[in-house]
């Protein structure tokens, strides 16, 4: 096609674009006012996800959606517009979406598990060698042998009375390797302060109710990863649940972590996939 031909073609299907309604680039974050006139329960979401269409876990207990306040919106469903997540707490709500902080929880689950997977490997390592180390001595011994058992049955039961157990080590390690994937998280894209604050207090050492703590625990009782896992979904819900027992269990249990990092490559695979196929059709 000639280059004069060319030229008003682009101008109008610029001048189109144009005339497309956008939202603000200030809104990325919107403040979601629900209520289920059913049972008259109201509670208030700050997320990255439009407040309409609604997420599973805003549904009411009978199937049906919420009713959603404007709350200062310009436009009706769209709920109040905010600039991130750093203003969530002006309005007593918690940033993120129930289904995002999950994932965030469970995959701080994960890592646990990843952590004490990779102790155990080296403990039984380590095991293995002392053993071998020991089969050449006597039992000429067996007075500091003794001593020593007392000593070590002193310190198992001071960890006992503390019901730690050497988990604030592990739950450290599970944050570290949690810290590389957070970014993928819009939530924590937008505001990684509030994101670390809730990692923070997920993996809280001190907090018995702790999801890190009690996945620890979990482990340290014998319990194999996937039941550790399914555990820490109830645990994870039970902790950041918007709506307590609101009869919902999108809404009170946490999903099985997704791997957002392989889903992006899966699908720059596919991308890259089609690229080549379609170079060789107009080879």
């Amino acid at each position: 096609m000639p280059p004069h031909r060319r030229a008003p073609r682009a101008l109008l299907a610029l001048s189109l674009l144009s005339s497309f309604p956008s939202a603000s680039p200030a809104t990325r974050y919107h403040l979601c006012a629900f209520t289920c006139d059913h049972d008259n329960s109201s509670w208030t979401a700050c997320r990255a996800e439009r407040c309409t269409p609604r997420l599973a876990e805003d549904l009411c207990a009978d199937g049906a959606e919420p009713r959603l306040s404007a709350d200062g919106s310009p436009r009706d469903g769209d709920g109040r517009p905010l600039a991130g997540p750093h203003e969530c707490a002006a309005w007593g709500a918690a940033a993120g979406s129930f289904a995002e902080r999950c994932e965030i929880c469970t995959r701080l689950a994960a890592a646990l598990v990843d952590v004490a997977s990779s102790s155990s490997s080296t403990a039984s390592t380590a095991s293995t060698s002392a053993t071998t180390t020991a089969s050449s001595s006597t039992s000429s011994s067996s007075s500091s042998s003794s001593s020593s058992s007392s000593a070590a049955a002193a310190a198992e039961a001071e960890e006992e009375e503390e019901g730690w157990d050497g988990g604030e080590e592990a739950c450290l390690l599970a944050r570290a390797r949690l810290a590389d994937a957070l970014p993928q998280h819009r939530s924590c894209a937008l505001s990684p302060e509030a994101c670390a604050a809730l990692v923070a207090r997920l993996a809280n050492a001190t907090d018995r109710a702790s999801v890190c703590r009690g996945a620890h625990a979990a482990l340290a009782a014998g319990r194999g990863a996937a039941r550790v896992m399914e555990e820490a979904r109830r645990t994870c819900g039970e902790a950041l649940s918007l709506r307590g027992d609101a009869g919902v269990e999108e809404a009170r249990v946490c999903a099985a972590a997704r791997d957002i990092g392989g889903r992006v490559m899966a699908l720059a695979a596919v991308v890259a996939l089609g690229t080549f196929a379609l170079q060789l059709t107009q080879a």
